[in-house]
């Protein structure tokens, strides 16, 4: 599991590279920029080439490795895989960010639904917790796909009397 401590490491500093990059980009615009250059998501360039657009390939391909990490070693160490499977939805599922930002809000949207499949991985206790948390969000774009696997998670966790 040392490779899942890497990917969240790394998941932690692409946040890092992301906030330094895009405090860089709104330091350079003029107000008028900042206050309706926001409304736009498309700045005309491919997704993979833009800022928001690195930054949401690179985090959900190091979730999609680490999900491939936690299914192998779930049997073998169900409690390790409980914590890296918490640590990586907290980063995933941010709990407050510019919402008049329309290219940030879809990049964290997008990245909260890269949660989803981690979902199964956290015990009882944190799926509750993070339900309790997140449902608090109303302005959130995949808010409803996210609230409704959450719930289908506790269901099952009802079902085989882990609650």
């Amino acid at each position: 599991m040392e490779r899942a401590n890497i990917i969240l490491d790394r998941i932690e500093e692409l946040y890092a590279e992301y906030h330094e990059e895009m405090f860089k980009y709104r330091k350079k615009q003029s107000p008028f920029a900042r206050m309706f250059g926001s409304l736009t998501v498309s700045s005309g360039e491919p997704a993979e080439e833009t800022l928001h657009g690195k930054f949401f390939i690179n985090v959900s391909q190091m979730t999609a490795e680490l999900e491939e990490l936690l299914t192998k070693a779930r049997d073998e160490e169900p409690e390790l895989c409980q914590a890296v499977a918490a640590k990586a939805v907290n980063l995933l599922l941010i709990k407050d960010y510019n919402v008049f930002d329309v290219a940030e809000t879809v990049t964290y949207s997008g990245l909260e639904k890269c949660a989803v499949p981690l979902l199964e991985f956290l015990s009882p206790d944190e799926l509750e917790r993070q339900y309790s948390i997140y449902r608090t969000h109303r302005t959130r774009l995949m808010g409803k796909e996210v609230i409704k696997a959450m719930k289908s998670a506790i269901r099952l966790y009802n079902d085989r009397g882990l609650f």
